[in-house]
């Protein structure tokens, strides 16, 4: 990647005279670097595997490949091994991750005033939004702030303004199948987070183990002459994603006139009360709570010291 910056830094302009073969040489460094610097990146985020090359091979059936849900797939996955105490250091798409958790916990993200458009993520790569209550590195803060979360601190429904989608772009998103990035394969579940969409949620069966999954490794794939042989099960059934699309399950309910209840079915809304939640039209109030945690809701950001942190774990601090 270092190698591949260097060379190309300056000569990645085009002009008139540009040849078509200088064209879709230059094109595909830009979709190298985007490959290892933003959707792939690895560990050191300074290299890119070449298995990703004879996919740029061919301009006509690069556009045909379903890049956003390998990205996700590698996140996935990537996401677990992080999960492992062992493991210190974080692969995948950073910013598609930043956006997930900066649209769901908009306290922890920059002010923002610009609308939500679809793509959706775009919204938090533009210019003017406010870091001035988002300090940088400040880890200790943003785990004292996430370990006091109540459910009024996350937006359980965060495409309220994103009512008018693409409808070939849904039959994707709101499909329960396997995505897959080489051997990297995980199950896009979309079937447990159907209120976020607008669409009634029952009590969802037990999610698919991905265990032996994730013991694949890339010399799996040695065996097989050509890639797509390898997991061709799991290939049918992203074929077949259209199947399992719940899009038009039910009913789509409004938004702004419909209350929590109304998205979820009476033994759903039996156990919330059971477990003292309040069901109310946009989200669920939170608890009496301490004025340090109302002075972070009220826009301060989190101490980035650890004292509090390291009283509540009885290990001292003043």
């Amino acid at each position: 990647m270092t190698w591949l910056k260097e060379k190309y830094e300056n000569q990645m302009t085009l002009t008139d005279a540009s040849t078509v073969e200088e064209i879709l040489q230059k094109a595909r460094v830009y979709i190298l670097l985007l490959f290892g610097g933003i959707l792939f990146p690895d560990t050191n985020g300074n290299t890119i595997h070449l298995q990703y090359l004879p996919l740029l091979s061919d301009f006509n059936k690069t556009g045909q490949y379903s890049w956003g849900s390998a990205t996700l797939a590698h996140l996935y996955r990537h996401l677990c091994r992080c999960a492992k105490k062992e493991v210190h250091n974080f692969a995948g798409c950073g910013v598609l991750l930043q956006a997930w958790g900066w649209s769901r916990m908009p306290r922890l993200a920059p002010v923002n005033r610009n609308p939500y458009i679809f793509p959706y993520a775009t919204k938090w790569s533009t210019h003017g939004m406010n870091y001035e209550k988002t300090p940088h590195h400040c880890v200790p803060g943003y785990r004292t702030f996430i370990d006091h979360f109540e459910p009024i601190d996350f937006t359980w429904r965060p495409y309220l303004e994103l009512e008018d989608l693409e409808p070939t772009d849904s039959d994707v998103w709101s499909s329960k199948t396997f995505i897959i990035s080489f051997t990297y394969v995980e199950m896009h579940h979309s079937d447990r987070v159907k209120l976020q969409f607008g669409i009634k949620q029952g009590i969802p069966g037990p999610p698919t183990c991905m265990e032996e999954y994730h013991k694949s490794q890339l010399s799996d794939q040695w065996p097989y002459d050509d890639w797509k042989d390898h997991y061709k099960n799991e290939r049918r059934q992203w074929h077949n994603r259209h199947k399992t699309d719940w899009n038009n399950e039910g009913t789509r309910l409004s938004y702004g006139s419909a209350t929590a209840a109304d998205f979820i079915n009476e033994e759903m809304v039996e156990e919330l009360y059971d477990r003292g939640y309040e069901i109310g039209p946009s989200t669920q109030p939170a608890n009496d709570e301490d004025p340090r945690r109302r002075s972070m809701r009220d826009g301060h950001p989190p101490n980035c010291g650890t004292n509090e942190r390291l009283r509540r774990l009885g290990r001292g601090g003043n």
